[in-house]
């Protein structure tokens, strides 16, 4: 068990410690910026209407003209879900599950 002296001392050395910058990391150079989108829901939603957003496009995509969008928008039961390429299956990292062979006999 620790002294009461080297207990003090230990908790003044983590309070100097946590007090410090010692992340290395610099203050932000690029502003934050808040946007709003308007994006419809693959499920029930028109098909000219934008179900999709590209981080690298900045905006909202339409998924029946491209799969270079991040994540998808959809709704269920009144729950709101953003869907990653992987859980759509379309990443390119992420095969699609095979479907299984009927055998002739």
């Amino acid at each position: 068990m620790l002294g009461t002296r080297t207990t003090l001392a230990l908790a003044i050395f983590i309070g100097i410690a946590a007090c410090g910058d010692s992340s290395g990391i610099g203050d932000a150079t690029i502003p934050n910026v808040v946007d709003t989108f308007v994006v419809s829901s693959l499920e029930g939603g028109p098909l000219q209407a934008p179900a999709a957003y590209s981080i690298a496009a900045n905006g909202l995509v339409r998924t029946y003209e491209t799969t270079a969008f991040d994540f998808a928008y959809t709704t269920d039961q009144g729950k709101n879900y953003f869907l990653p390429l992987a859980v759509l299956g379309l990443s390119p990292r992420v095969p699609l599950p095979r479907p299984p062979i009927a055998r002739l006999r």
